[in-house]
Order: C-alpha cells, then sequence, then structure tokens
C-alpha cells in the first residue's frame, strides 16, 4: 500500500508539473529533465493522458471527462482507479487508524503522550477531508531557464512553503489548443482533489497560478513523501503517438484498496 500510494504520489506530482500550454491539432509529448524524482514524460493525445517516469514499472492514464487517473502497474500485471471515491476511502481509513491511536495515547502520561503524537505526526499526518489548507502566491524576480526568460513564483500551502517555479506565459510554449485543454482538464481535477482533501494538497504541486495563463520551465517542489524534487523541461515534441500507449493491456487485473481493520 505504501509503495503503491508513494507511486501515485510520485506520478500526480509529475503531472501537476507539467500541465503545459498552447496551437493546430497535433501529439504533444513533454518531457522534464531533473533528479530522480523529477524526470517524466506526458504524452498527450485525443484527450487522453499518459504520465510516465524512467525506472518505474508502470504509468498513469487519464481522460478528460473521466475524472479519474488509472495507475498501471506493468510488475504485477494489474491496475488501480484513483478518483474522489478512493481518496474518500484511504481518508476514512486514516482517520479510523488515528482515533485508534488516540484511544492507545490516552492512557500515557501527558508529557510523554504529546511526544509521541508529535512523532507519529511527521510520521503519518492526518489527512481529513473539506479542509484543505489555503494556498498563497508569491511573486519576486525574474531568472533565465534555457532559452526562456521566466519570473519567480513561491507557493505556500498553509504557511509551509511548497514549491519554488520559474514561469513564462502559455503564449511561450508551442502546445495545440486541444492538447492543452485536456491538460488542463487534467489539472482542474487534481485541485479539485486538493482543495477537497488536505492529504493531497501536500502533495500536488500548482502549475502556475490560479487564474494566469502561465506555465513552470524549471520548479523545485517540497515534498513531504519524495523530498525535494527538481525538474526543468526538457523538449516538447509532436510525434505521432500509437493509440494503444493510452490503453490498459489486456488480461491486466483491476485491483481495489486494501480493507483496514481495527
Amino acid at each position: 500500500m505504501r509503495t503503491c500510494t508513494r507511486a501515485v504520489g510520485h506520478i500526480l506530482l509529475l503531472a501537476s508539473a507539467m500541465a503545459v500550454a498552447a496551437v493546430a491539432s497535433a501529439d504533444t509529448t513533454i518531457s522534464f529533465t531533473g533528479d530522480d524524482n523529477g524526470n517524466g514524460m506526458m504524452e498527450v493525445s485525443n484527450g487522453k493522458v499518459r504520465m510516465s517516469s524512467p525506472g518505474e514499472q508502470g504509468y498513469m492514464l487519464f481522460e478528460a471527462g473521466a475524472n479519474q487517473f488509472i495507475a498501471v502497474n506493468e510488475k504485477d500485471s494489474n491496475y488501480l482507479v484513483f478518483d474522489q471515491a478512493q481518496v474518500e476511502k484511504i481518508a476514512r481509513m486514516q482517520e479510523q487508524l488515528q482515533q485508534q491511536m488516540e484511544q492507545q495515547l490516552a492512557g500515557m502520561p501527558p508529557g510523554q503522550r504529546e511526544q509521541m503524537r508529535q512523532m507519529m505526526s511527521r510520521m503519518m499526518p492526518k489527512m481529513p477531508g473539506g479542509e484543505a489548507k489555503p494556498r498563497r502566491y508569491q511573486r519576486g524576480g525574474t531568472s533565465k531557464v534555457g532559452r526562456y526568460s521566466c519570473e519567480v513564483l513561491e507557493v505556500y500551502v498553509g504557511d509551509r512553503k511548497a514549491s519554488e517555479q520559474c514561469v513564462v506565459g502559455r503564449d511561450d510554449l508551442d502546445i495545440p489548443d486541444d492538447d492543452f485543454e485536456t491538460i488542463r482538464a487534467m489539472q482542474s481535477f487534481m485541485v479539485d482533489l486538493a482543495n477537497s482533501f488536505a492529504m493531497m494538497s501536500d502533495q500536488i504541486m500548482d502549475y502556475g497560478e490560479p487564474g494566469r495563463d502561465e506555465i513552470p520551465v524549471r520548479y523545485v517542489h517540497y515534498n513531504k513523501i519524495l523530498g525535494e524534487v527538481v525538474g526543468e523541461l526538457e523538449q516538447i515534441s509532436h510525434d505521432a503517438i500509437p493509440p494503444e500507449r493510452f490503453e490498459i493491456p489486456a488480461g491486466f487485473e483491476q485491483q481495489q484498496l486494501p480493507e483496514m481493520k481495527f
């Protein structure tokens, strides 16, 4: 379960970082390079998205309008559908586990109880539904990334600095309008999850500032699971992508989140 959550968190992070911009109909492949967690590729075609990372034995699929991600595990020949219902299920499981731990802590002396509570909070942050931390955007200065002149943007989740980006206007990159709209639909779905669940708000990186037509060409994301994630735009290409790249392989079995009993 922990491995699956880490992999989903990694690819969701790359997805939010790659939500890129706008021009005639064509397939689009966007590549980022950076540290081990910052490397990744996004392929977009006909309203569908495939996200993958080097070294990962699987990939993530998204289809505009479906409002769900599908995590495909090539190693074990299975897949997991990840939608808002699944997020709610994870949140309920987490809340039950926290309630059980609070019952166990109740019998400890006050000083020891608070020490244990702080330790467990760092290991397993609370994930309630409906109370995402407020997000704040702060701009300061300009920089240069490759051939792009960009504006520095800092994003805060609550009081914590969640990411630092260097953003450019969407017109500075050549992405077809239909592919741009597909990526925007995916980003909108992820933002909805982040705004609904605190567990998602810390894992998803903002794609520029909402309401502005801009994208990051470089980012540093301070992720609680993966640590510091660094990525930089490497290239954008428009070679044709085979339709089967966006499909679940035949014979793969759908997995369900395990039930947790307390």
